[in-house]
């Protein structure tokens, strides 16, 4: 190379300068993972899905290391498709577990995956889960709030009715007043729960169900169908554990009052949710049971009859 081809200090100064808008507009084009990150959460949070996911893939790209990155990731996951599809619940798991490995003490994360555990019947790791949550952060009612509604799903009635009680002293009116709510539920639930025990040890007497055109809804002993296409046959009450659903409502059948059939969508998948009187169902959130909700979310703590279809024990508006 010749002296004359050789880039002079100033030379190499001044392309350096003519360089650097070019490397600044770049810079920006590329944000650091943490600032993808909070993009993620703002449109998850806005609930724009498509752009939460991409900004929360490009953040895992960049630093696959952050836990909250995981968190948000499961979080979407729920938000756009619930805890229903067993495929995304393992994804979810997956995620909150990795998040868990990188911070041990993200209470957040021990918070889901106890949701994600009491929805794929695991309630004993569901308590412990959403223990480890309150124990992490002691002062956060949140984490006391969803350690009792898994006691309910998990059937530790009295612990969720201790727990309740106490956040009823809170000094945040709306923590009060969802624990108040709740506890008043819970304890027509603990009632409904023991008549039905009662029912079923004391032998059922046979009840109608409807028809092809109306799914089968049990009847207790004294109650009888309203609609004139009922045919007789034997149906069972309801006794399995109670679960919980989050979604939305998008239609009530009120065709057959009392009774009634609610459509609940959760991610991808419509649940058919019986309520054998809608004038005595548990009801959070409003005075009383409604024909007319729809595009309503819910949560829904109910007993299993098959796949996509429930018995509804009591309905909380969100």
């Amino acid at each position: 190379m010749s002296a004359s081809d050789e880039m002079t200090t100033a030379q190499a100064v001044r392309s350096m300068l003519l360089l650097m808008p070019r490397l600044v507009g770049r810079a920006k084009r590329l944000p650091i993972p943490a600032a993808l990150r909070g993009l993620g959460y703002g449109y998850l949070e806005k609930g724009d899905f498509e752009h939460a996911s991409e900004y929360l893939r490009r953040a895992a790209e960049g630093d696959s290391k952050d836990p909250r990155v995981h968190y948000y990731v499961a979080l979407l996951m729920n938000r756009s498709s619930g805890f229903r599809s067993g495929d995304e619940r393992a994804r979810m798991r997956k995620e909150l577990e990795t998040s868990i490995a990188l911070n041990p003490d993200f209470a957040d994360a021990y918070s889901m995956l106890a949701f994600v555990q009491i929805n794929s019947g695991e309630n004993d790791s569901a308590l412990q889960s959403a223990r480890k949550a309150v124990s992490l952060n002691l002062r956060n009612e949140i984490y006391q709030y969803n350690l009792a509604q898994i006691c309910i799903g998990a059937g530790k009635l009295d612990e969720a009715a201790a727990l309740l009680k106490h956040l009823g002293g809170s000094s945040n009116p709306e923590v009060v007043s969802r624990a108040n709510w709740s506890l008043e539920a819970l304890e027509q639930l603990k009632k409904a729960v023991q008549q039905s025990a009662s029912s079923v040890a004391n032998g059922a007497a046979p009840v109608k169900r409807f028809s092809a055109d109306h799914p089968a809804e049990p009847q207790f002993q004294g109650e009888e169908a309203t609609r004139s296409e009922v045919v007789p046959g034997i149906v069972q009450a309801t006794t399995g554990a109670v679960k919980f659903l989050k979604g939305k409502v998008a239609k009530v059948d009120c065709s057959t009052a009392p009774a009634a059939i609610m459509a609940i969508v959760s991610g991808a998948k419509t649940w058919t949710m019986h309520v054998r009187d809608s004038n005595h169902v548990i009801v959070i959130g409003a005075e009383k049971f409604s024909c007319e909700w729809t595009n309503q979310r819910v949560a829904i703590n109910y007993r299993e009859k098959s796949d996509g279809d429930g018995e509804v024990v009591s309905v909380e508006l969100q």
